[in-house]
């Protein structure tokens, strides 16, 4: 199939054209074709006709002379019916110009007379051969054309039988050399030449002028489209005809685009996450204000860059160059990024970013900012973490006030019935210590109240 490249051409004006010329050349030899062959069947036609006319005049013109001369001798009498009929055979050849016609006699299995006797006379008494078709007219009684060669060479021959009373004596010819009727049909085909030729000219000029006026509209069309893909402002010209309903319904995809555009513009410029886009070399591509306050560097800085600078320094693995390089799609993934101030904790979701064809031609990461809530999700268990340290507190404080009371009141019966000093002083300690417990059970459970 490469050859049809070469034979197929890929413009489409060159197309066009292509088929418009096969749309005009196939039908105008065809109908050429068809004329012509139609033409030659008529021209044959017309030519048998003719000779066929020749024939009946001839055999009109000879009434009874067949019966003439019987007692001579079969050369006399040749010479004597050839004297007869000559005159009559010259008359209707002179007044049909080409045809050669003439006289056989089957009885004296000779041919009488053969006009123009100028060209032919010398063929006068010769016999026919044995499978010459004249010998079929006679035995069959019926008339024959005949194609091919014969007496006279290659002719188209016309053959009727003399019957009279009846009894076959002979056949009349009418021919007319196949040269002849070749060169009349050559010259009809010349004719239908000439014409087609000229039709296929003017047609293929005409061809050629529209195609050039249909392909400059198709090339407005195209660089319109170039333009447009840089540049979706763009709007094509105004053109005459369906090309003008192709250039406003271009246009009118392009204001859509635009406004679909603008949409995602406005989406990504005023989403509270971050976007950042890269391509298939790892370049940033697309930067969105939120990504800008959230890692702490500007657009400008880190479009057109490889987004792995931010990073150069660290060993940070960044999900999504993983997702660019191995196909790797992250949802909702935590990680801390190092922003250009500080760490900061972000969860990113990443995906393939995939053109109309299906062709991945990059990737796209959103991210938001987790550093507040992560700080707020702190506190909160730091919170807890007291609020159950406090409950625990309580719980210690009475599970050791308790048993504290019974022993500070068993101490005070003891040092009220000894009357050791020594004993009664230790046991004043024991009741001042008791109370120091007491009082910092107190303040626990004061701090573990709400």
């Amino acid at each position: 199939m490469h050859y049809m490249k070469w034979i197929y051409p890929r413009r489409l004006r060159n197309q066009m054209i292509l088929m418009a010329i096969l749309m005009v050349i196939v039908p105008t030899l065809t109908i050429g074709y068809i004329v012509e062959t139609e033409g030659r069947s008529a021209v044959l036609s017309e030519k048998e006709k003719k000779l066929s006319a020749v024939v009946n005049l001839l055999n009109q013109a000879l009434g009874d002379r067949y019966d003439l001369y019987i007692d001579l001798p079969r050369e006399e009498r040749i010479r004597a019916l050839n004297a007869e009929l000559a005159p009559i055979t010259e008359n209707i050849t002179h007044a049909f110009p080409g045809i050669g016609a003439g006289y056989y006699n089957k009885t004296l299995d000779a041919i009488i007379t053969y006009a123009p006797s100028a060209l032919y006379q010398n063929n006068v008494g010769v016999t026919i051969a044995a499978d010459h078709p004249g010998r079929e007219v006679m035995r069959t009684n019926t008339p024959l054309v005949y194609s091919g060669r014969q007496v006279r060479g290659d002719i188209l021959n016309s053959m009727i039988p003399i019957e009279r009373n009846g009894e076959i004596l002979g056949y009349i010819w009418a021919n007319e050399l196949t040269e002849d009727i070749r060169r009349q049909a050559w010259k009809m085909d010349v004719r239908i030449i000439i014409v087609l030729t000229a039709g296929l000219l003017i047609s293929l000029l005409l061809i050629v002028l529209f195609s050039r006026r249909l392909s400059a509209n198709i090339d407005i069309i195209t660089d319109g489209l170039s333009t447009l893909a840089q540049n979706i402002p763009t709007r094509l010209p105004q053109l005459p005809g369906e090309m003008g309903q192709i250039s406003q319904s271009v246009n009118n995809l392009a204001q859509a685009l635009r406004e679909t555009r603008t949409l995602n513009d406005l989406i990504i410029e005023n989403a509270a996450d971050g976007v950042i886009a890269i391509d298939r070399q790892g370049d940033v591509t697309t930067m969105n204000p939120a990504a800008e306050v959230i890692t702490g560097y500007q657009r400008h800085e880190l479009v057109g860059q490889p987004y792995s600078m931010l990073f150069d320094n660290t060993q940070f693995y960044s999900p999504v160059l993983d997702t660019l390089e191995h196909g790797t799609e992250h949802v909702a993934l935590e990680i801390s990024f190092p922003g250009r101030d500080r760490t900061i904790e972000l969860s990113v979701t990443t995906s393939r970013i995939h053109n109309t064809h299906g062709e991945m031609i990059g990737a796209l990461v959103i991210f938001s900012d987790l550093t507040a809530r992560k700080e707020t999700q702190r506190r909160m268990a730091q919170a807890e973490r007291l609020a159950t340290l406090g409950e625990l507190m309580a719980g210690v404080a009475h599970e050791v006030r308790n048993p504290l009371t019974a022993i500070r009141g068993y101490v005070q019966i003891l040092r009220q019935q000894t009357s050791d000093l020594i004993h009664q002083e230790y046991l004043s300690v024991v009741l001042k210590e008791i109370d120091s417990i007491n009082k910092v059970i107190q303040q626990l459970l004061e701090f573990s109240r709400p």
